[in-house]
């Protein structure tokens, strides 16, 4: 429904999740969209069903012409990380999500994407 409505405002929308290998100690980028011009709702997530709590994980949004925002914390039994912030762009600009964290090996970490443009 919420899809539908969207659609009929003429607003473009996006969602994506998938799984990635991120090295440890490595700032590993899981998107890069390019959006036009307009007024954004962008959202991103991690999560992850790490049984010990020893890892600490960044995800960073960035946004070209705004400070990059960060979101931490930790990823124990299926917790999460969420960054959602509006952004007006006024020219085309290339949005990018990576993620790292200190756990000592690789870790597969499910990472989402969406946005709204609002006009």
């Amino acid at each position: 429904e919420i899809n539908m409505g969207l659609s009929g405002l003429n607003t473009a929308y996006y969602n994506d999740s998938k799984t990635q290998s991120i090295p440890d100690r490595t700032m590993t980028q899981v998107y890069n969209v390019q959006l036009q011009p307009g007024t954004y709702l962008i959202t991103c997530d991690a999560r992850g069903g790490l049984n010990d709590a020893d890892a600490g994980f960044i995800m960073s949004l960035a946004v070209p012409g705004f400070a990059v925002v960060n979101s931490r914390g930790t990823l124990l039994n299926g917790g999460g990380l969420c960054i959602s912030k509006i952004y007006e762009l006024s020219t085309v600009a290339a949005i990018a999500v990576s993620i790292s964290h200190t756990h000592g090996s690789s870790v597969d970490v499910t990472a989402g994407l969406s946005y709204i443009k609002l006009r």
